[in-house]
């Protein structure tokens, strides 16, 4: 699946980041500190953490949301850093929206509009220059 993210945004190889299936409550404790609406995860250590309940294996859907934080892998392992700011992880976010829609698309999944899920996405800062980042 990497491999497919980086022919989209025809970059080079590069490695895979580890990947774990996690309970849907430490998911949402560990990105929200409390209940949200939050499927995946890029971990600021590069660890993508998924809810235990998506199977990337068998659901186009889950996926689509692995596609979307392979991205934000991608941009890390690029750029050399995560988001400084909220424009820039704001920006991050857009693409890694618009690369998951049109993978969606190409594999005959009508996706919902994350365009518009993408300006619902909110960015906080945390003391300390750790980031916390919810999506509601």
């Amino acid at each position: 699946l990497l491999l497919a993210v980086l022919t989209m945004l025809q970059q080079q190889p590069l490695d895979a980041p580890r990947t774990l299936s996690i309970e849907p409550r430490e998911l949402q404790e560990r990105v929200c500190g409390g209940e949200c609406r939050v499927y995946a995860w890029y971990a600021p250590e590069g660890t993508i953490y998924l809810d235990e309940r998506l199977d990337p294996r068998r659901s186009v859907f889950a996926k689509g949301v692995l596609v979307h934080e392979l991205v934000h892998h991608i941009q890390r392992m690029r750029t050399g850093h995560l988001a400084r700011d909220c424009t820039e992880w704001r920006n991050r976010e857009r693409a890694a929206y618009a690369i998951q829609s049109h993978w969606l698309q190409q594999h005959g999944v009508v996706s919902p509009d994350l365009m518009l899920q993408s300006r619902l996405v909110r960015c906080f800062l945390a003391s300390g220059n750790s980031r916390i980042y919810s999506k509601p």
